[in-house]
């Protein structure tokens, strides 16, 4: 099926990356065996650009850039601002 390798590709975009609701959600989804894991220029709904790193289980640095000049909604699992 031509969905399956798609499928795959977004459903792995999904864990490191998910915008709706107008916030950007990085690393939302990894599981913990993926202790490092890097993003380089994801792109995110509202023409966001994520970059992002996390080593040992923990996000240690976030770049978001705006294509189109948007303010974003950003901060941590628990609190958003």
């Amino acid at each position: 099926m031509v969905e399956t390798p798609l499928s795959a590709a977004q459903t792995l975009h999904d864990m490191v990356l998910q915008s709706w609701g107008g916030i950007v959600r990085v690393f939302p989804a990894v599981p913990t065996a993926w202790a490092d894991v890097a993003l380089d220029r994801h792109l995110a709904e509202g023409a966001f650009e994520v970059t992002a790193v996390r080593r040992g289980g923990r996000t240690r640095f976030v770049l978001v850039r705006s294509r189109a000049g948007e303010p974003l909604a950003c901060g941590t699992a628990s609190r958003v601002r």
